[in-house]
């Protein structure tokens, strides 16, 4: 976890500002980790620059008030949805996740941008790991 911590990856403004308790369970925790080393991580190293997690571990309250769906990877520790600061840096930033092909024991299932470039949303599922580059 070299740009990236726990905390900021379960903080979120709504929850504080709803009054809802989002600390990750236990089981969350290694899913988690895993999404900040090797994706996260790996795409800030390649960025160069900050980005900032919007949206990471949420609580089946959290993620309901969101607007979530209900089998959400954020329920888990295996998605976040992160930012380049502006819509314009997005689009650019998502490129170069698409160019990564990140593979290996981590093989991203999910890969979008949110409404007009807002944020991009990054997801894997353990449980589907495979040697497939994500495209």
């Amino acid at each position: 976890m070299k740009y990236f911590s726990l905390s900021e990856f379960s903080h979120s403004d709504t929850a504080v500002s709803l009054g809802i308790d989002n600390p990750p369970p236990a089981a969350a925790v290694p899913l988690m980790v895993e999404l900040i080393d090797r994706v996260l991580d790996p795409i800030r190293e390649h960025w160069g620059l900050p980005i900032r997690v919007t949206s990471g571990y949420r609580c089946p309250e959290l993620n309901e008030e969101v607007g979530g769906v209900e089998d959400s990877y954020h329920m888990d520790g295996c998605a976040a949805d992160i930012s380049a600061h502006d819509p314009e840096r997005n689009v650019e930033l998502m490129s170069l996740i698409r160019a990564m092909h990140l593979t290996g024991r981590i093989a991203l299932t999910e890969c979008y941008a949110g409404p007009d470039y807002k944020y991009i949303h990054v997801a894997y599922s353990p449980a589907n790991i495979d040697e497939s580059p994500f495209i």
